[in-house]
């Protein structure tokens, strides 16, 4: 099953505020569209999201999102001041060629298992990244101002694009 925001001159806006699941399907936001989070809800994803070119998604207060098997990310996500965190949790696996910022009360967890294939651009503004799975980066990973980061028993390879 696969739920769409595509071809709309003015774009599509799916617009969460109560506990979404996405089991084994795909939620697809062509552009330009617009996905957000709220009000405290948790956002899994079982299934295929793809944030293509054109749209943005926005975790919004207290909101969090678990990523339990592909993130496709290719434009914009942004946190609020107040967004929870994000769980790549194991078998998770995010894909980010766009911007991918995380900058609200949350962290950003890459469990055991989990892989982040970076080839944007990921900002770490007041958040921690901790890394306990995969990344393989051939873009940027920057930390700002009261970001942190750690590697406790993950991998981390940036490597330029070519070599991949």
């Amino acid at each position: 099953m696969t739920l769409s925001i595509a071809d709309q001159s003015l774009g599509g806006s799916i617009w969460i505020e109560g506990t979404p699941n996405l089991t084994g399907g795909t939620l697809q936001s062509g552009g330009p569209g617009l996905i957000t989070n709220g009000g405290g809800a948790v956002f899994t994803n079982s299934g295929t999201m793809d944030n293509d070119a054109d749209s943005n998604f926005v975790l919004d207060d207290f909101a969090k999102l678990i990523n339990n098997w592909i993130l496709h990310q290719r434009r914009v996500f942004n946190p609020s001041s107040r967004s929870g965190g994000i769980v790549d949790q194991k078998g998770g696996t995010l894909v980010n060629s766009g911007t991918f910022n995380q900058g609200g009360e949350g962290g950003f967890a890459n469990l055991t298992g989990a892989k982040i294939i970076n080839s944007g651009r990921i900002n770490m503004f007041v958040s921690l990244l901790d890394n306990w799975g995969t990344i393989e980066n051939t873009g940027t990973i920057e930390i700002f101002h009261f970001g942190a980061c750690q590697n406790l028993a993950g991998s981390w390879e940036t490597r330029p694009a070519a070599l991949w």
